[in-house]
């Protein structure tokens, strides 16, 4: 599994699903997926049509701003679902890269091992706009298109499978366990403050070794830890350890 979504203090994007012209250029804040209700669900991911003509990356960040993104079809199976929900030209998350090659990714960065294109494409046709860089369905078969072409009226998102973890502070080598290192690293930060004046911690290994988040790293922190792994190992209590969720996709 790969985490890709930390849903602390995450901000959602807002776009007005109007304009067929790329006018976005800012970082989406990924959230926890938004999966609407009347998405539809397949192999346990979910899938929505959108009928707004947006430009293929403004399509995309709306996407994302959902927890999603536009949809990648790797199998003839999952194409066959598409087909199924969507009878109109839309954008879907292949790409290629300008000037560089002719190799296809998903925007996912899963494996480029299944196609559907129509006859004669991909063709970087200069027909209507050249530099057909993205992918789109039309409504079966794919087409290569310009990311700012008209000539598609829509895009389609996909939600991965995914599950909620929660990640406790003060696990401060990120090997998923709570315990008696943990509460060594954290003293030896606050005897490093102690002598140098600095942690000499990263802003995120400092958020996970400030327990308590009083904004000061010392020995409460680490006496926090011992006392939570004092619990772990005696199946006591333990929920006094704060902790945040991310959200993984499987």
């Amino acid at each position: 599994m790969k985490r890709f979504i930390a849903a602390l203090l995450s901000a959602v994007s807002v776009f007005t699903l109007s304009s067929a012209i790329c006018v976005s250029a800012e970082d989406t804040a990924v959230t926890t997926p938004q999966i609407p209700e009347n998405a539809v669900e397949f192999n346990g991911s979910f899938y929505k049509v959108f009928n707004d003509r947006l430009c293929w990356l403004d399509a995309e960040l709306y996407c994302e701003s959902l927890g999603g993104h536009l949809v990648t079809i790797t199998s003839q199976e999952e194409q066959d679902f598409i087909e199924s929900i969507n009878w109109q030209r839309k954008w879907i998350g292949g790409y290629r890269h300008t000037g560089w090659d002719n190799t296809w990714y998903w925007i996912t960065g899963e494996e480029w091992d299944y196609t559907n294109w129509g006859e004669g494409e991909p063709n970087n046709s200069s027909n209507v706009i050249s530099n057909e860089n993205k992918a789109s369905v039309w409504p079966k078969l794919w087409n290569d298109l310009n990311l700012n072409s008209t000539e598609q009226n829509g895009f389609i998102c996909e939600w991965d499978k995914y599950s909620v973890e929660h990640v406790y502070l003060g696990n401060t080598n990120d090997d998923e366990e709570i315990n008696a290192l943990d509460a060594s690293n954290i003293l030896a930060a606050y005897a490093r403050k102690q002598t140098t004046g600095d942690y000499g911690l990263t802003d995120q290994q400092f958020y996970m070794y400030d327990v308590d988040k009083n904004n000061i790293v010392n020995a409460t922190d680490a006496s926090i830890v011992l006392k939570y792994y004092a619990d772990i190992a005696t199946n006591a209590d333990n929920d006094h350890l704060w902790y945040f969720e991310v959200t993984v996709k499987e």
